[in-house]
């Protein structure tokens, strides 16, 4: 069962969630359409051709040409839509994506601004246009962060049911400690981070929680994506403590 409550303080810092498709050569046709079905919400709008970057692991310090060429003939264009309430969508010819900065709730009754009513609106307005029969992989994506001042084992684990295994390290010590799993969850799939950072005197502690899901029909993309979302949800509640719910309540 997800959370039903709506945190006015939530951990996540940033929310995506992805579609990928099989590449589209006549997309570029229906972007205008596509513009014009989304602009009340989305009315910012641009087009860039955006590069692979080629990283030079050998012991030469300069790209050499013929990688040069390949970024050049490998440029992809990208179509972006925004708001001024840090919503993005980037459309490319085999995959949307929509990142938010300021959704407080995916599906909450008692929140106004849900963030499955604009994957609704987006994704639906996308396949009404589009008409993509398949979708090869939908992704969900939390990225979340919590602050701590102070940083001892004790602490850390009144706050946190951490991955990793708290008995073996200090993490008062600790600069940084990263976990990361990759798991089999039904018919679904599901990736997991954990790491905590030290910067300065305080420490960062950041969760990363990716559910997905392949080859869907696309009538079927937002019952998945309830789907991937109880997945992230339950998983979340895994792993936080009260303090941490204390903290997004804004309760010292």
């Amino acid at each position: 069962m997800s959370i039903e409550e709506v945190f006015p303080n939530p951990l996540v810092k940033r929310v995506i969630f992805q579609i990928r498709f099989p590449n589209l050569f006549y997309i570029e046709d229906k972007i205008g359409e596509f513009q014009l079905k989304i602009m009340e919400q989305f009315p910012k709008s641009s087009m860039i051709f955006e590069k692979q970057i080629v990283f030079n692991i050998g012991y030469e310090s300069e790209i050499k040409d013929e990688d040069k060429k390949k970024l050049d003939q490998g440029a992809r264009k990208v179509w972006k839509f925004e708001n001024d309430e840090k919503v993005q969508v980037n459309v490319y010819s085999d995959s949307l994506s929509i990142t938010s900065e300021s959704h407080k709730t995916y599906n909450n009754d008692h929140a106004g601004n849900k963030f499955r009513d604009t994957i609704n609106f987006v994704v639906g307005s996308f396949i009404e246009i589009v008409k993509i029969p398949i979708i090869l992989r939908i992704g969900f994506r939390y990225m979340d962060e919590y602050p701590m001042g102070e940083m001892n084992n004790e602490i850390f684990s009144q706050s946190f049911n951490p991955a990793f295994n708290i008995d073996r390290f200090d993490v008062s010590k600790a600069l940084n400690i990263n976990f990361q799993t990759n798991l089999i969850v039904g018919d679904k799939f599901f990736n997991y981070a954990e790491r905590i950072e030290k910067k300065e005197n305080n420490w960062l502690i950041h969760l990363d929680f990716d559910a997905f899901a392949k080859n869907i029909k696309a009538v079927d993309y937002l019952e998945i994506t309830d789907k991937l979302h109880e997945i992230n949800s339950q998983e979340f509640e895994t792993v936080i403590k009260e303090p941490v719910y204390q903290y997004m309540r804004n309760i010292d």
